[in-house]
């Protein structure tokens, strides 16, 4: 018996391995893009070029519109795609300038989870003598990125551990679009770091859940506001089906009670949701930031807090 099994096992092994190493170069950059520290470009294939671009559709700013797959979920048209990140960065402008200061006189400034360059694309033209920086750890917009829209802004790949590649007080702004709702463990090691590269009277300008926008999603919110929300999503069934999902979690529904300062929701080493009580929140980060504002659905349903470093 055991001579029949050494004989299947020698037939098989050639067999087993053709088999077998198609499939783990397809599944292990799989499990890199869930659980490694970034998300590299073109994870599925062994080798991949950077080709010379042609032609490519040009959006009213100027710059080429990336490709839908680097979209992030914004926007159900290119039109609406623009038109979100030029709509955030207006209000990120306006609640600046209700601090008392401007896109240019941070001088360098810091996109952190840029992705296909949404907002960034708008600050070049809105900050046009200031050093821009976006980073992510998603390879492949980063890699987009730098083929378009560098100049006039830089770009590199990041990890999801709190380092960034910068020097101590490197920037006077930092602003983050829907990062602090997928970082739950390590959120204040990111605050901490983001404390390192700013100045002293930077700003750091991010968006959260909160309970405000538990209230939108709700649906207590402005009814005429609602339009707006889903074009900042692939549409309205994407936004009835991601909250659907959201309320059938025990820690969402805990969160809407006021039964809970925090929560992370369906934990894959990159949550699907992270909400905060932005009172608890920012007392947690007195220790380096002074509260400025915090601002109700001025990014989408999304609240956004400013903290200037001290």
């Amino acid at each position: 018996m055991g001579v029949v099994v050494d004989r299947i096992k020698h037939w098989a092994a050639p067999h087993v391995r053709r088999m077998s190493v198609p499939l783990m170069r397809a599944v292990v950059p799989e499990l890199k893009m869930r659980y490694g520290s970034y998300w590299p470009h073109d994870g599925g294939v062994g080798s991949y070029s950077r080709p010379v671009w042609g032609p490519m559709a040009q959006g009213t700013d100027g710059f080429p519109v990336p490709p839908r797959e680097l979209w992030a979920h914004y926007g159900t048209s290119e039109d609406s795609y623009l038109a979100s990140g030029r709509e955030d960065c207006e209000a990120m402008a306006k609640i600046l300038a209700d601090s008392g200061t401007t896109l240019a006189d941070a001088g360098s400034i810091l996109d952190l989870g840029c992705a296909g360059g949404r907002m960034i694309r708008h600050i070049a033209a809105m900050a046009p003598e200031a050093r821009i920086w976006g980073v992510d750890i998603w390879a492949s917009a980063i890699l987009w990125c730098q083929d378009h829209l560098c100049p006039p802004c830089s770009f590199a790949v990041t990890t999801i551990f709190p380092h960034l590649p910068f020097e101590d007080r490197s920037f006077g702004l930092v602003y983050c679009g829907s990062l602090f709702t997928h970082i739950d463990d390590v959120a204040e090691a990111w605050f901490a770091e983001l404390h390192r590269v700013l100045r002293p009277g930077g700003r750091l300008y991010f968006s959260m859940h909160d309970q405000n926008a538990v209230r939108i999603l709700e649906g207590e919110g402005d009814p005429a506001e609602y339009a707006r929300y889903y074009e900042r999503t692939p549409g309205k069934e994407y936004w009835d089906s991601w909250v659907a999902r959201l309320k059938r979690d025990p820690a969402y529904q805990r969160f809407r009670r006021g039964e809970a300062y925090m929560i992370a929701v369906e934990r894959d080493m990159q949550a699907y949701d992270v909400m905060w009580d932005t009172e608890v929140l920012c007392k947690r980060l007195s220790w380096g930031y002074r509260r400025l504002s915090v601002n109700p659905h001025s990014y989408g349903q999304q609240s956004t807090v400013l903290l200037e470093r001290i």
